[in-house]
Formats: C-alpha cells, sequence, structure tokens
C-alpha cells in the first residue's frame, strides 16, 4: 500500500517540487493551495477540518503555505498526537532578524513583515507543541522545521539576494526525513547571504 502525504502549497515552488520527489519516491500525494477552487481554498476555516480529515490516512504532512501555517500545524499536531506520523513545517531563516532590519534593509517592501510574523509564529508554535508533548509524555508526531533562506521562485523574483535552489531545499527536507524517526524535533537552517 502506498504511504500518503498531505501538502500544503503544492502548486509551485518548493510545494510543487516536494510534490513531484514525494511521486517519484511511490508516494500517494494529496495537494492543498490557495484558491485552487472555492470549496478547497486554504483561507477559508472550513478547509482547515478538511485537510486534518485528508491527514488521517496520510503518514506525513508538509505545512507549506503560509497563510495559516500555526492553524494548520496546531490541527493537524492534535489530531495525531501520539502518533508516529511526521510534520514537515517549512519556515524561513528570515526569523533570525528583526523586524527593524528588515524594515531598514527592504524599506519597500512591507510584505516581508507579514511573512516575517508569519514564520516567527509557525517557529514558536512548533516549540511549544513539541515542550507541550515533552511534559505529557507523548511520542508523536514527529516535526522537522525546515529553515531555508531564499528560494529561487518566482515569488522571490524581486528580492536581490543569492537565493537557494528549490532542488537543494528539496534534497535537504529528504534527507531530513530519512533521520526524522529518530528524533521528535529536528531542525535544519540555511544560510543567508547577501549580494
Amino acid at each position: 500500500m502506498q504511504s500518503k502525504v498531505v501538502i500544503t502549497g503544492h502548486a509551485a515552488g518548493l510545494g510543487q517540487a516536494l510534490a513531484r520527489r514525494f511521486e517519484e519516491h511511490d508516494y500517494l500525494v494529496s495537494g492543498w493551495d490557495i484558491a485552487i477552487n472555492n470549496e478547497h481554498d486554504l483561507l477559508l476555516d472550513s478547509t482547515i477540518d478538511l485537510v486534518v480529515k485528508d491527514c488521517e490516512d496520510a503518514a506525513i504532512f508538509v505545512n507549506n503555505a503560509r497563510p495559516r501555517q500555526v492553524d494548520y500545524l496546531q490541527s493537524v499536531h492534535d489530531s495525531w498526537s501520539n502518533q508516529p506520523r511526521l510534520i514537515i513545517n517549512i519556515g524561513s531563516n528570515f526569523t533570525c532578524w528583526t523586524e527593524e532590519q528588515i524594515s531598514r534593509i527592504y524599506p519597500n517592501q512591507p510584505n516581508l513583515l507579514d511573512y516575517h510574523r508569519s514564520k516567527v509564529a509557525l517557529d514558536q508554535c512548533q516549540r511549544d507543541l513539541y515542550i507541550e508533548d515533552l511534559f505529557k509524555g507523548v511520542i508523536g508526531p514527529y516535526m522537522i522545521l525546515i529553515k531555508p533562506s531564499i528560494m529561487d521562485t518566482e515569488n522571490n523574483a524581486n528580492i536581490s539576494l543569492d537565493k537557494l535552489s528549490v532542488e537543494h531545499v528539496t534534497d535537504m527536507i529528504f534527507q531530513a526525513i530519512a533521520n526524522a524517526n529518530n528524533n521528535k524535533f529536528l531542525l535544519i537552517e540555511f544560510a543567508i547571504n547577501f549580494k
């Protein structure tokens, strides 16, 4: 029987590359994205329950789509309590920066502050869930927090930094998956390189 992976943000960029790679490894891929159709838009409250239901028979959940990542993490984590399944959260190395640094370096890109805040919230949520599980003695789910720097995607075309290839990040995620069952919490960060 094929293992199943549920991926948010699967239609482009890293999510699309991960979906392809999982398919190459004979996984059944269930993808969710923003506004694919009105019924399954990741921004809708009702979609959280649909994604959690879709995860019932999945081995892996890839929390990649930024809007509402914390909501999806908490919901899938709670539904998988004490089960040896894997949640992969796609954070950002941008979280090591302060809001003041981002505003100074990128004064004309206010969306980066929203991006930063959402990724900081994801980092904190995963750490809180990990600590909560430790105190409760809960074994699963396992969690990986991947924190790449800026990737070479269509969305990042206007950012003037050296960018990681999506393929490189995908390779690193698959290496992390191979080691995930030995770790309750695994963090992988990539360096940020300025041009």
